[in-house]
């Protein structure tokens, strides 16, 4: 059986807020965050034990964090540890409500991850934590072994969506049945609009605009592959608030889609981009950086930037930069106002950490241990 505990500690790793002028909205918002520690380091792949997966807000002095009480087995390395239950590759999402959580199953198998891209997940109903539906979806393919994933869930309902066998579903776990979207050959990955009108569909080395409600859809970009050999690595399908733009990238380049003339821009950051998020219609948030290739493993050069970027203007402003630091933890996440920016980062030889600051880079806060944070809705 799986047991949730919800508890309430005084933080003693915790900063809080002293920013002034904090809207009601961001104030009384949640934040959620994972807070893991690293297991084991298996033929190469990181795998590690969730510890706990916490929420606070920005007014408050504690840190209520959802427990496992029950210890639980990887099918593959059983006899030596005993209290995995959690992906490498996947991180605790919330439905819509907050009501459902999706998580790696307690028996996931390493094996089995390195092979294939599909992976089991847990619905748990925290409402009534003897209700747990089990599904197996495929996971976007990762550049890296420390990139993680969470389960999108939808904006109007407690539903989430998923591909099975090369077709797009929304899965609904308190009706036990699911909808079909489309089916494509090759389905690597995808991404809705709030609305669920529109999605951008990555399949086949090829990104589409589909219009779900009639069907149709249109091509954006062949993305090809490297050296004709090689698969190259689309990350950041977002779409902005009023659903016109679409944007995504590819290495070093940032493209944005615009769905009233159907034309592609694209633009080059200084390195390659590893996350993007719609500030309003012409301003990103995003996080560019480094990484060692497999080849330079003895090297130091990881780094991350985080920068806005104009889209009137071309420009490029940086606001937050580390270096000796991986730049795919991070995940900026903007508050309901976006005038604030959530997100995770680690001290030299320290903790993850969740922190706060406004949206100049200003005002650094450190909200609570752990590490890629999201707000509540």
């Amino acid at each position: 059986m799986y047991l949730i505990l919800c508890v309430s500690i005084i933080s003693c790793v915790s900063q809080k807020p002293t920013l002034k002028n904090v809207s009601d909205e961001d104030n009384f918002t949640q934040v959620y965050y994972s807070k893991n520690d690293f297991s084991l380091d298996y033929n190469g792949d990181l795998v590690y034990n969730l510890i706990s997966f916490g929420t606070t807000n920005l007014n408050s002095e504690e840190v209520s964090e959802i427990k496992n009480a029950e210890s639980e087995t990887n099918n593959l390395l059983s006899d030596l540890f005993v209290n995995f239950d959690y992906s490498f590759a996947l991180e605790p999402s919330l439905s819509l409500s907050s009501k459902y959580l999706a998580k790696a199953t307690e028996d996931f198998s390493l094996f089995n991850i390195r092979f294939n891209t599909n992976v089991d997940i847990d619905i748990l109903d925290l409402t009534d934590i003897n209700n747990k539906y089990n599904y197996t979806i495929k996971l976007p393919h990762m550049e890296y072994d420390d990139e993680k994933y969470q389960i999108p869930w939808s904006n109007k309902d407690d539903a989430f969506f998923g591909i099975q066998n090369d077709s797009l579903f929304k899965f609904y776990p308190y009706q036990k049945s699911k909808r079909l979207f489309l089916s494509i050959p090759d389905l690597y990955d995808f991404n809705l609009s709030k609305s669920e009108k529109y999605s951008i569909i990555f399949a086949s080395d090829t990104l589409w605009c589909y219009n779900l409600e009639n069907n149709t859809k249109n091509f954006v970009y062949s993305v090809g592959k490297s050296l004709g050999i090689n698969r190259k690595y689309v990350r950041s399908l977002s779409w902005n608030e009023d659903e016109s733009k679409a944007t995504f990238s590819i290495g070093w380049h940032i493209f944005i889609y615009s769905l009233h003339n159907k034309e592609l821009f694209e633009v080059e950051a200084d390195s390659k981009v590893f996350f993007i998020e719609w500030i309003e219609a012409d301003q990103l948030l995003i996080v560019i950086g480094d990484y060692p290739s497999d080849m330079s493993s003895f090297q130091n050069n990881r780094n991350y930037s985080l920068v806005i970027y104009s889209i009137k203007s071309d420009k490029f402003k940086t606001i937050h930069k580390r270096i000796n630091h991986e730049p795919f933890s991070i995940k900026p996440r903007l508050s309901p106002s976006k005038n604030l920016i959530l997100f995770s980062e680690r001290k030299l030889n320290g903790p993850y950490q969740v922190k706060l600051m406004t949206l100049d880079g200003q005002n650094e806060n450190i909200l609570a241990e752990g590490y890629l944070p999201f707000w509540g809705k």
